[in-house]
């Protein structure tokens, strides 16, 4: 596939044409080292079309140059800016850096203009035209380019190798050439002068044609040539070394004027066909590089089909006026290369993809990604030269990149892309007892093969400066007061995954356990009052060997104790590893075994009752007796052995309370 850039120009009939050089067999008829179009002086086409502007081959001169900066010698054009472009002649002086890259003989004729284009030093050169350029009207400039390296003197430097970049050559206008020249070494002042048309130039040191057709806006009656106002980054020259551009045959006029080549097909299809603009009763002949195709004299040349190699194509076009050229230059297969990386992929982040496509001719102009995720409906795709997706499952993916250039070639590749599972961060966290010192665990997971490689913690405590961010797996952390805090775990995978979560915290006092109670006997409810600080969870230990359910975790509990003996209580609070414990020693005492007998009376006889309750630990103290008279609240008594009359008959219930 070949790319086509277009050059065009006009030249007039065959002049002095030695017998011993033949312009169209591609031999070195006369061992001058040149053949056919490369002997200029042998194989010269004088242009036909009169150029507007004035002395277009800067034969004319005022003066022979004897050094740089002279542009005063050339008649008719004006050194256009501060920044001082140079008239070279080979009547007197010449770059040796021109001389070296094998520049002379120049295109037509001795003399030649030429520019620094460099960021600070921007030469330009200029010239009123013989008559207007009209608005609306279609013109074209043709002119002879080449480039090479140069010091401030015009010597060679850098071996002479360009390592400076395409860059547009600027054709610039005028309606007033009283503008001319323009003061500073930069570029043309706006709106005194107007972009006309500008032309991609790849530098090379040997001289070719470049072309710029335009159509100005207005009427335009001066023009000024040279590099555009910000030049590309290759263009900051090395200490002391400068890109420099020779000009040379400057043809413009009307486009109707000039001979053309025209291109069918493309590169990418390799069906490239130059095409003459047709002139009635002429002959053709095409040339590669100046050299003669033979037997190639159609007005057609189908470069493809017949494989002719990248170089710059001319047609001769001969008719019984004369002759003329125009010329076509057919560039390298153009390198189109698709490609791309990414950002690390995880499960539900957002992974960016990057554009590293490149290609050796035009731009990147088109993008169509697929990202093998159908899951994700119209987010599948994308037209965008950097984009984002986010794939909501593991897994392998097949991501297709396809790039299109702007000479209409494209492009694929297909990467896979691994979507790696998120760690599940996690954490637990234990309060010291000695204040508010918090020991942190994490117990955070990754899917295998990956493992957590890091651990980033705040504890939300900003108050403890630099204290206050671990890269620890379980740190400690002394809050700097009690409260409530937000701590946050950010846990990052091998893969390169990172997740985070939060838990509020609370920084509290350790509790203190302590309890009070009153001991009673055996088979007596006995009350517990709970007088802890700081506590919310309690654990109470009866001390009672008898039995398995000696437990409670009331507040206040009530207890029972069946036997008799010392019981060691204990009172645990916040069971765990801040707990605090009280413990009280209470003696439980045996009940009395109340007993007594009373015989049976008649009503108005006095009974008497016995007491028979014994106790096997003491002595009974007191007694109290009800004898379920209704009769009467008096019916009471607190003897051992006391009497009573019932007045009626009846059957009463009489009650014994012995206390010890």
């Amino acid at each position: 596939m070949k790319q086509l850039l277009f050059s065009l120009f006009f030249l007039l009939a065959f002049s002095s044409l030695q017998a011993q050089e033949i312009c169209n067999n591609g031999i070195d008829d006369d061992n001058d080292g040149l053949v056919d179009l490369n002997d200029l002086v042998d194989c010269n086409c004088a242009s036909s079309v009169p150029s507007l502007i004035p002395n277009p081959s800067f034969e004319l001169m005022n003066c022979c140059p004897t050094s740089f900066s002279q542009m005063n010698c050339a008649t008719s054009w004006i050194q256009a800016s501060s920044a001082t472009s140079d008239y070279l002649n080979t009547c007197g002086y010449v770059f040796p850096a021109c001389i070296a890259a094998g520049l002379v003989p120049f295109p037509n004729g001795n003399g030649i203009l030429g520019c620094i284009f460099s960021p600070g030093w921007q030469e330009y050169v200029g010239a009123c035209l013989t008559s207007p350029m009209l608005a609306g009207t279609p013109y074209t400039l043709q002119m002879d380019i080449a480039s090479t390296p140069i010091d401030n003197m015009g010597n060679v430097c850098n071996n002479g190798i360009i390592t400076f970049g395409p860059v547009n050559v600027i054709l610039y206008g005028t309606t007033n050439c009283a503008n001319l020249p323009f003061a500073g070494s930069g570029c043309p002042p706006s709106p005194q002068f107007v972009i006309l048309g500008q032309f991609l130039y790849t530098p090379v040191s040997n001289w070719g044609v470049i072309t710029i057709t335009f159509t100005p806006t207005v009427n335009i009656t001066g023009i000024v040539i040279g590099s555009p106002c910000v030049l590309p980054a290759s263009y900051t020259p090395p200490s002391g070394c400068y890109p420099y551009f020779y000009f040379d045959n400057l043809q413009l006029n009307t486009s109707t004027s000039f001979n053309t080549v025209s291109q069918s097909g493309t590169q990418c299809a390799n069906n490239i066909v130059l095409t003459s603009s047709i002139v009635p009763t002429a002959t053709y002949q095409w040339y590669l590089n100046g050299v003669a195709l033979v037997g190639q004299t159609n007005s057609t040349l189908n470069i493809s089909t017949n494989g002719f190699p990248p170089g710059n194509y001319t047609v001769v076009v001969t008719t019984s006026a004369g002759c003329s050229e125009a010329s076509s230059v057919v560039l390298p297969s153009a390198s189109l290369v698709a490609t791309f990386t990414n950002t690390t992929v995880c499960v539900g982040a957002s992974t960016t993809f990057i554009d590293n496509s490149t290609t050796a001719s035009g731009i990147i102009t088109g993008w169509s990604w697929n990202f093998g995720d159908p899951a994700s409906a119209p987010n599948n795709t994308s037209i965008l030269q950097n984009p984002s997706h986010v794939f909501s499952t593991a897994g392998t993916y097949n991501v297709t990149l396809i790039v299109t250039a702007s000479n209409g070639c494209t492009n694929t590749i297909v990467i896979q892309v691994v979507v790696t599972p998120m760690p599940v961060p996690s954490f637990t966290y234990i309060q010291t007892c000695a204040g508010q010192t918090v020991n942190f665990t994490s117990t955070s997971t990754a899917t295998a093969p990956s493992t957590i490689t890091s651990t980033s913690w705040n504890f939300g405590d900003p108050a403890s400066a630099g204290n206050n961010t671990s890269s620890l797996t379980n740190p400690v952390h002394n809050f700097t007061t009690l409260g409530n805090y937000v701590v946050t775990l950010i846990v990052a995978s091998s893969a390169g995954c990172s997740q985070t979560i939060t838990q509020n915290i609370s920084v509290t006092i350790p509790s203190v356990a302590a309890f009070i109670a009153t001991a009673v006997c055996t088979n007596t409810p006995m009350s517990f009052t709970n007088q802890s600080v700081n506590s919310t969870v309690y654990h109470w230990d009866f001390g009672d060997p008898m039995l398995t359910n000696d437990t409670s975790n009331l507040l206040n509990p009530i207890y029972t104790f069946v036997n008799s003996g010392t019981f060691l209580v204990s009172l645990i609070t916040n069971p765990g590893p801040c707990a605090d414990t009280a413990t009280m020693s209470f003696t439980i005492n045996p009940g009395p075994a109340v007993a007594f007998i009373a015989p049976n009376v008649c009503a108005g006889s006095i009974t008497s009752f016995t007491d028979q309750s014994t106790i096997s630990n003491g002595n009974i103290a007191s007694w109290s007796w009800n004898f379920g008279d209704p009769l009467t609240t008096n019916d009471i008594s607190s003897l051992q052995n006391p009497t009573y009359l019932y007045t009626t008959s009846g059957t009463f219930n009489v009650t014994l309370i012995c206390t010890s």
